[in-house]
């Protein structure tokens, strides 16, 4: 049968639905360019507005047989809209079911933001209680000092038992669904019962963040402090390990490469749990979500002139290779908090991770997602010709990044190689053939290690499912 609703058609319809999806992405505090979204009350009021359009349109759906197909295909046009590679991937999940909670969407769109503003928070707190003073005017008597009791009452009740049985029915009521009956009065606090979930909701997912931040503080320095009564189990195993060695070695040049490979080791695992890295990783994990030709037409637009501004080519380099890494990033720092040190002549390293290469070539690629292929793929023509963007970054990063089964890999590998013998002082990374000395605490030394324990000391390091 087809739409069939009297007053709108589908095509409107869909219209509607498009501005409400523009209404929940600058609820998140920016606009598609990037500059900050400045709601004020009025405008919040009228996205209240939409919210509740769309509540009673969709419950009038959902609740009626007449508009079953209408329903249905419309669900069909909400769907093949979401599809789209250039649709919001955090709005991916919209359907008509979703939209007869459209009141308790707009808000917690408009408090997920981060940073959480003051003036925005502000103008979201005077909107949602003047909506709820002008919705309950005309309401019986007692609504209004139902409502001002609510307030008072959450600055002396505990959270757990604002939502428990009692006092706090007020509150759960006002935050679920509205009744399918659309006789129904309206629900006394809705846009402040809302409100107060999602506050709370974002006041305890920061209290998990900053528990997270200072439990990795505590590791980060147990890493690299030297007092062993501050390290953890690991770190100190892999310390006496290092100094036994030492100890025991006859050959004086073995027992730097320890020291050396011991200093490597604790800078990657710093790199590895500095905060920094722990927001590239998740950023790029949530970046690369979304189809492939959202994330490359981001980073196309993000193109500038390497004469101009290389460091951006560095960053957009830097952000990909934590994208190659961020399914994997838990099961890489278990791996190099808990293997022992490798260390051994340069050349010697080298030379097992070229005889690797084969055994590894069907190992990657067979269980990588797509959307890492397509990263490496990505990485490498933008690396074309220009290499020694990767000399910007910490060695680690592209030794963990960079499968060697790939043409990139490969490309890295014989530069590495080429530079270990190269004389020019205009290529050469570091001093040690000046110096006329081997290769062994440098730059390449370094980045050699790093691909050994890698590749050649990995177990299962390039699973992909190893976080998931």
């Amino acid at each position: 049968m087809g739409w069939t609703h009297p007053q709108i058609s589908l095509q409107e319809m869909v219209n509607l639905v498009k501005g409400f999806v523009e209404i929940l992405v600058l609820g998140c505090g920016y606009q598609s360019t990037g500059v900050l979204a400045n709601w004020d009350v009025p405008n919040l009021r009228k996205a209240f507005q939409w919210a509740e359009f769309f509540e009673s349109f969709f419950l009038e759906f959902s609740n009626s047989e007449y508009y079953r197909e209408s329903a249905k295909e419309l669900d069909g046009v909400i769907l093949e809209l979401t599809s789209t590679a250039s649709f919001p991937q955090g709005l991916a999940h919209l359907s008509s079911t979703m939209l007869t909670k459209a009141r308790k969407l707009v808000v917690e769109q408009l408090l997920r933001g981060l940073p959480l503003r003051n003036e925005h928070l502000r103008a979201v707190v005077v909107a949602t209680v003047e909506t709820d003073v002008c919705g309950i005017s005309n309401v019986e008597d007692g609504s209004l000092s139902q409502y001002l009791n609510t307030l008072t009452l959450q600055c002396t009740t505990p959270e757990s038992e604002l939502f428990s049985n009692g006092s706090g029915k007020f509150l759960r009521e006002s935050c679920s669904d509205r009744d399918a009956n659309m006789d129904e009065k309206p629900v006394v606090g809705g846009y402040t019962g809302i409100c107060i979930q999602a506050l709370l909701k974002r006041k305890s997912s920061a209290s998990c963040a900053l528990d997270l931040a200072t439990e990795q503080n505590v590791i980060s320095h147990a890493v690299t402090s030297n007092n062993p009564n501050e390290c953890g189990e690991t770190c100190r195993q892999g310390r006496q390990w290092a100094a036994t060695t030492v100890a025991n070695e006859g050959n004086e040049e073995e027992q730097v490469m320890v020291m050396i490979s011991h200093q490597w080791k604790v800078r990657t695992l710093s790199f590895f749990l500095d905060k920094r890295t722990a927001r590239l990783v998740s950023g790029a994990r949530i970046l690369f979500t979304a189809p492939q030709a959202q994330w490359s037409r981001l980073l196309d637009q993000l193109n500038i002139p390497e004469e101009l501004n290389d460091d951006s080519s560095s960053a957009k380099v830097e952000l990909l290779l934590f994208g190659c890494i961020s399914r994997r990033w838990s099961g890489i720092v278990k791996h190099f908090s808990s293997n022992s040190f490798s260390y051994g002549n340069t050349l010697e390293m080298l030379s097992e991770i070229y005889k690797l290469l084969p055994e590894r070539h069907e190992r990657f690629w067979d269980v990588a997602p797509s959307v890492e292929n397509a990263l490496i793929e990505y990485l490498t023509k933008l690396l074309n010709g220009r290499l020694s963007l990767l000399w910007r970054l910490h060695p680690i990063l592209p030794a963990v990044a960079i499968p060697s089964s790939s043409l990139l890999f490969k490309v890295y590998l014989s530069k590495i190689e080429r530079l270990l013998g190269d004389d020019s002082p205009t290529s050469r990374c570091c001093t040690c053939s000046q110096e006329k000395v081997e290769h062994s605490n440098c730059d390449l030394a370094e980045r050699i290690w790093c691909l050994h324990m890698s590749h050649v000391r990995c177990s299962h390091l390039w699973h992909p499912s190893s976080d998931d």
